[in-house]
């Protein structure tokens, strides 16, 4: 039971909040439950790296010895990696949330404390059944969450479709674990077959929203804190499986097939986060675009990668999302953080390229190396984005929301320096440097058309239209909504065929026809046994 007293003590302190809102007990308390407890959980997260307790195995958990498989949570590398950036993520969420007292509400606390304990589940399970039951969980709190918000909202298909393909990627472990035990083979996430593991990647693409590229509740409005804990988590939670199956074998053609869609995904997705509004407004493409990066390493053989990019995703991509107080001092934090997504030589994301500079180069690898380049300049544009000072707030604001960031830059080297085996690697440093570079010419060239003259900017006008129509068609094929239409029209084709031959069975020569089909159906049958 070690192994998941992290995950018990904040479900435990979720709950305790929850039950002192209720009671009506002031807020400051339920804020300094809700940090001690993060407090409490992210120390015994970090010794966890050093001291790894024994795994937790559940066999034979199926009434009438049914067998599925065992439920088994351990902290591997992997597993730590995930864990620490998601603890790190709420503590830094708890800390910065002085700065969001209106509407202040603990029950949002008590929301992030649950969704990070059931995420910290997901990326904890060393076997497909636990992983199962940790996506499964973490949907239905997502769920519940989601529905909270959308009272009175309007819901749209896109998000029941988001849902809907997250929900059947975990059907696809279902369907991986029965091929497993038809080819009479334990299944392990590291010893998984061929087409085993080809179902789990696509498994986390589908609930990435990378396979098909679907961007869930871009409309709706979450808050800042909630909607970047949970946004987040279930990044994590599937990047985690690609993190632990081992290199796998993919035919040439279905490869270079789901390279292809993978850097489309990201052009896509890093053109949308580079001209997005501000960093909320992008946070889905940021996420689409560093899935499809860490989807691509694993197609690549590379299952390091995944880790690599999901960490930086939850650390790096989470103190942007949570940044919202931007003085000269405190832009040093997102600097840190923006140097440890650029892969440059010894940087945390250095390892990672390993997974995209293959020993053949071809199209597909200089597109995911420029796409980098534009996420970085969206990145660095973003950090320096104007926004509100300290005025105005109170003076231990000034030391708790720093203190939240810091944390969180901290995590953002600790976590991968600490859980790679050789976290200090020089990388494609050939790649690195001119990403870089092309990631501040792109920086700069954005500057000057936005400090240029008004004819500058209309002679420039015909560049965002052609782009605006180029990114609707991309999203239009990537989000495969075509598809979707042609099946719904097939099946009303069916449904209206149908119907027809109902209205004649039904109408008064019904018995006639019916005779008649009876006929054509023998004579058929006589004719397959005659020949």
């Amino acid at each position: 039971m070690l192994s998941l007293l992290p995950v018990f003590l904040l479900l435990l302190a979720a709950g305790v909040v929850l039950t002192l809102r209720l009671r009506g007990v002031n807020t400051g308390v339920c804020w300094l439950v809700s940090v001690g407890a993060a407090l409490v959980v992210w120390g015994l997260t970090l010794s966890l790296h050093w001291w790894s307790p024994a795994p937790l195995l559940i066999e034979n958990w199926l009434p009438g010895g049914m067998s599925a498989g065992s439920v088994r949570f351990e902290w591997g590398r992997s597993g730590w990696v995930f864990a620490f950036s998601l603890s790190s993520l709420l503590l830094a969420t708890l800390f910065t949330a002085s700065v969001r007292l209106l509407p202040v509400s603990p029950i949002i606390w008590a929301g992030v404390t649950a969704v990070t304990g059931v995420g910290m589940l997901a990326v904890l399970a060393a076997s497909p059944m636990a992983l199962i039951l940790g996506w499964t969980l973490l949907d239905a709190l997502e769920l519940g969450i989601l529905l909270a918000n959308l009272r009175g909202a309007r819901q749209t298909v896109g998000e029941t479709t988001a849902f809907s393909v997250r929900v059947f990627g975990t059907l696809l472990v279902a369907v991986a674990v029965v091929i497993a035990q038809a080819q009479g083979q334990p299944f392990t996430f590291e010893q998984a077959s061929a087409p085993v593991a080809l179902l789990l990647l696509v498994a986390a693409g589908l609930r990435l929203g990378v396979i098909p590229l679907h961007l869930p509740y871009t409309d709706v409005p979450l808050r800042r804190g909630m909607g970047t804990v949970l946004r987040l988590t279930i990044s994590a939670a599937s990047l985690s499986v690609l993190a632990k199956v081992s290199a796998v074998t993919i035919p040439a053609a279905a490869k270079d097939w789901l390279l292809a869609f993978l850097a489309i995904a990201a052009v896509y997705g890093a053109g949308r986060w580079f001209t997005a509004q501000d960093e909320l407004a992008g946070r889905p493409y940021f996420l689409a675009v560093l899935g499809s990066l860490a989807v691509a390493g694993a197609v690549n053989g590379d299952p390091q990668a995944a880790l690599v990019w999901g960490s930086l995703l939850v650390t790096a991509g989470g103190l942007l999302f949570l940044f919202s107080i931007r003085t000269v001092g405190m832009r040093l934090f997102s600097g840190l953080a923006l140097l440890a997504l650029s892969g440059l030589p010894f940087t945390p994301a250095a390892p990672a390229w390993a997974g995209l500079a293959g020993t053949t180069w071809d199209a597909v690898d200089f597109i995911f190396i420029a796409t980098y380049a534009v996420l970085l300049a969206g990145y660095a544009r973003h950090s320096l984005r104007t926004e509100n000072g300290f005025a105005g707030q109170e003076r231990w604001v000034w030391v708790t929301y720093p203190v939240g960031i810091a944390a969180l830059t901290g995590a953002v080297y600790a976590a991968l320096y600490l859980g790679l085996d050789s976290p200090w690697v020089l990388g494609a440093w050939w790649i690195s440097a001119p990403c870089a570079v092309l990631g501040v010419v792109l920086l700069l060239a954005d500057w000057r058309l936005r400090h240029s003259r008004p004819e500058t900017v209309e002679r420039m006008r015909w560049a965002a239209v052609v782009a605006g129509r180029v990114g609707g068609f991309l999203s239009a094929l990537l989000s495969l909504n075509w598809l979707y239409r042609l099946g719904m029209g097939l099946f009303g084709w069916i449904q209206r065929l149908v119907g027809f031959f109902t209205v004649i069975l039904e109408g008064d020569g019904g018995v006639l026809w019916t005779l008649v089909l009876l006929a054509l159906l023998a004579s058929l049958v006589r004719a397959g046994g005659g020949g």
